[in-house]
């Protein structure tokens, strides 16, 4: 009868002390504003060549793709891109230089709609090898 009532008397104990402690770790835990970034290019590229990434989209308000550099005497151009109908269509008029010592990038953009599909555009100016991936920002 003791036996049993001191674990009763422990077990609440344990409820007392653990409820509180972990109720305090979900509130102050911080809440993830972003997807898992997804690879969309990785590849290399020969000088003077153009590729485009994967298309991504999300459903956050802002879309962010990181741009890599990987080798040490490449430079690539980088545009981003949004596609109306059939077409991809510019989100700025210039585009962005990058080589191994800027990267990696970071291109964040305001997203038109939660369908409109992203992606970037690279130019390689010398041979380079790129890694792109992107996820949704709030």
């Amino acid at each position: 009868m003791n036996f049993a009532l001191s674990q009763r008397t422990t077990k609440r104990w344990l409820l007392l002390i653990l409820v509180p402690i972990f109720a305090f770790v979900l509130v102050f835990s911080p809440v993830s504003e972003a997807y898992a970034a997804t690879t969309t290019y990785n590849n290399t590229l020969s000088a003077g060549a153009y590729a485009g990434s994967s298309p991504c989209t999300t459903s956050y308000p802002k879309i962010v793709h990181e741009v890599n550099v990987k080798n040490t005497t490449g430079s690539v151009y980088v545009y981003l891109q949004y596609k109306v109908g059939g077409t991809w269509k510019f989100t700025t008029g210039y585009g962005y230089k990058l080589t191994y010592w800027n990267t990696p990038f970071r291109i964040t953009s305001t997203t038109k709609s939660s369908s409109t599909k992203y992606r970037v555009l690279i130019k390689a100016k010398n041979k380079s090898r790129v890694v792109v991936t992107c996820a949704g920002r709030k």
